[in-house]
């Protein structure tokens, strides 16, 4: 977005002795006020005053043709950097290095760069997860070509209030939000690249809410899986891969090929460059998933270069975008009036519940689930299904 710059025109300047330059003033992005901005360059090497005029007089034809476009002498120029935020397929088509100007794709790159030594993974993907939604979001509204340093607060406040609003984020997770975007804008003020830090007077939600998704009661979970069956046949292969993989709908699954699929020893691949520890993984896939993919899907006959869900409503050489399939799955949902509570993702939490009263163990979860340690897998039965006791369910003796 070109923004338009207040300017006085430059002009030739003899100082004292040998010191000649050409002076302007140009509105600085910052302050918003004229600043005086001089140019030396070229001028000491020039013996003889006609020199000194002839080059002074290039100069100024140059710096008016480039204001009267727009240049603007306090902006950062361009520079090579290396992209911390893009996402794992970008990358793949464009690479991580990148010629742009000093925007705040460049600044939030450059943050990532230095805080990445500091954290631990997980805290750094957290971080890369949240400043990546940040850069979206200004480019979506059109915030994406400003100067960092115009990024004000009113600006700031707009981002919160999407978080609030349309993405329904609860209290705790809008509190770390700001704790990184504060961040990220205190190490800009230590790099003297902007002179306010514009996060604050973040107005949180009132009430602490947890939006995730919640596993389906069973008579729920059979009622929309037989109607997307029936509607969507594709969206039921899908959740199918989350309820018995408990595949992550946004790389994971969408980036999945019938290569990655060894139906002859029930493995699933999973893709470094998609998984979300960023290493190879293989997933076991039960004996029904098998039968489905093979003599329902027949996805053994289609080329093994192809994306399993591929954007032609079968599998394919393109895949799906990022929210596709969720979205199917939420207008399917809505449609049918059952509770948002009950999400996409749901397939997985219900899957990991179902097994769990199957009699398996708590090791094997952790295994299907790819939780690095036990403490994780409690963490996430806990969470999603409370502490639950069969015996006490089931044997508690009666009082009559």
């Amino acid at each position: 977005m070109k923004r338009e710059i207040a300017y006085k025109l430059p002009r030739l300047v003899q100082g004292k002795g040998e010191n000649w330059y050409v002076s302007m003033s140009v509105q600085h992005p910052l302050t918003g006020k004229l600043m005086p901005y001089k140019c030396t360059k070229g001028f000491k090497v020039l013996r003889t005053k006609e020199e000194k005029v002839k080059h002074g007089e290039a100069l100024i034809q140059d710096f008016t043709k480039k204001l009267a476009g727009g240049w603007n002498p306090w902006s950062r120029g361009d520079a090579v950097y290396v992209d911390q935020i893009a996402y794992h397929q970008d990358v793949k088509l464009t690479g991580r290095s990148k010629k742009t100007a000093k925007s705040v794709t460049y600044f939030l790159s450059d943050y990532l760069t230095y805080k990445k030594s500091q954290l631990k993974k997980k805290s750094y993907e957290s971080y890369v997860s949240k400043l990546r939604l940040f850069n979206s979001w200004l480019k979506v509204n059109k915030f994406g070509d400003y100067d960092v340093a115009a990024l004000d607060n009113r600006i700031i406040l707009k981002f919160f209030n999407f978080l609030i609003k349309e993405r329904e984020l609860a209290r705790p997770t809008v509190e770390k939000y700001k704790v990184n975007l504060s961040d990220f804008f205190k190490y800009l003020r230590k790099k003297k690249v902007v002179f306010v830090n514009p996060v604050y007077d973040i107005v949180y939600p009132s009430k602490v809410v947890d939006k995730s998704a919640k596993p389906f009661p069973r008579g729920v979970l059979k009622n929309i899986l037989e109607i997307i069956k029936e509607s969507d046949p594709q969206l039921f292969l899908a959740c199918m891969f989350i309820y018995y993989c408990f595949l992550r709908p946004s790389y994971e699954l969408r980036f999945l090929k019938i290569k990655d699929l060894n139906l002859d020893e029930g493995l699933l691949w999973v893709n470094p460059s998609h998984s979300k520890t960023g290493r190879a993984e293989t997933i076991d896939i039960p004996d029904q998933l098998i039968e489905l993919c093979r003599y329902v899907y027949d996805l053994e006959l289609y080329n093994h270069e192809f994306y399993v869900f591929g954007n032609g409503g079968r599998p394919g050489p393109n895949h799906y975008g990022v929210n596709t399939l969720r979205e199917k799955f939420n207008r399917i949902r809505d449609k049918n009036g059952i509770s948002k509570d009950y999400k996409f993702y749901s397939m997985k939490h219900t899957g990991a519940g179902i097994l769990l009263e199957s009699g398996a163990t708590i090791s094997e979860l952790m295994s299907q689930l790819r939780h690095t340690e036990l403490t994780s897998t409690q963490h996430y039965i806990r969470r999603h299904f409370g502490d639950r006791n069969n015996k006490v369910r089931k044997n508690f003796p009666s009082p009559i």
